[in-house]
């Protein structure tokens, strides 16, 4: 890879650094208030509550497979996405592993 190219990656990796764990915590918040959900039910809550500027869900998706790693959160079951015509994966808090030391609840109303 030349210089140039990584140069620009790292620069974009870097800006989105801050970003990431910002998204990371709101779809925590967001578990934290409806328990469980998809991807795509996560991302319509954030949407209709300002988090993520649109409905695509690059904005989430990413950030799940990072808190899926972290054990942060965790699959436990499937739930039909008629979206799509597929089975998807339901996320919820993994809270043997993030426990009760995140503090307060951000209620969304």
């Amino acid at each position: 890879m030349n210089s140039i190219t990584q140069e620009t990656r790292q620069l974009s990796f870097d800006e989105i650094k801050e970003k990431r764990k910002a998204r990371q915590e709101q779809i925590i918040q967001t578990l934290k208030i409806i328990g469980e959900g998809t991807a795509r039910e996560i991302g319509e809550i954030m949407l209709k509550n300002s988090m993520i500027p649109g409905q695509d869900l690059n904005y989430v998706k990413p950030r799940i497979s990072e808190l899926l790693s972290e054990g942060k959160v965790i699959t436990d079951s499937k739930k039909y996405d008629a979206k799509t015509n597929r089975n998807v994966a339901v996320y919820k808090i993994n809270w043997s592993v993030l426990g009760f030391l995140e503090g307060h609840v951000t209620r969304f109303d």
